[in-house]
């Protein structure tokens, strides 16, 4: 597994991000709007690929409200919110194809599950970013444990 790689970002911007993608599940599945849920797919997937200092929702808090008023900096893990993007990314793409299979009860409960994960995660306590942490700390976890004994290839 990889280590911490800390990166420094606006309070402001990290707040904006976790709570904008809370937001926009919420409203997929009150609106009953699959589009929401493909735009939330593509900002978590993007993020991912692009890593947290360059992620959709960090540049427009930086290039906007930022400018207006700035907020203090936090330090984040780039690798554990990486990993975060892309197992939400994961789960509203499961949400995706149980759309295109046409099992609209399983894909609004998984949007639901999100919407709730991700209204975790605004609060502050994101499920996937510990899963990350778990499984590269040295103590206890037995998932982290049975991980580091994989081989990568």
């Amino acid at each position: 597994m990889s280590k911490m790689k800390p990166v420094s970002l606006p309070g402001g911007a990290f707040a904006f991000c976790r709570t904008t993608i809370a937001i926009l599940f919420w409203a997929s599945l009150i609106l009953q709007n699959e589009a929401l849920t493909w735009i939330g797919f593509l900002i978590l997937l993007s993020s991912g690929i692009l890593t947290v200092k360059y992620a959709p929702l960090i540049n427009i808090w930086l290039f906007t409200f930022e400018k207006i008023k700035p907020t203090a900096p936090e330090v984040v893990d780039a690798n554990g919110i990486r990993f975060s993007h892309f197992v939400g990314a994961f789960v509203s793409a499961l949400a995706l194809v149980f759309f295109a299979l046409e099992w609209t009860i399983a894909a609004w409960a998984t949007v639901c599950v999100l919407a709730i994960l991700q209204t975790s995660a605004a609060f502050g306590f994101c499920s996937a970013l510990k899963l990350y942490q778990l499984m590269n700390s040295g103590t206890g976890s037995r998932v982290g444990k049975a991980v580091r004994k994989m081989k990568h290839v």
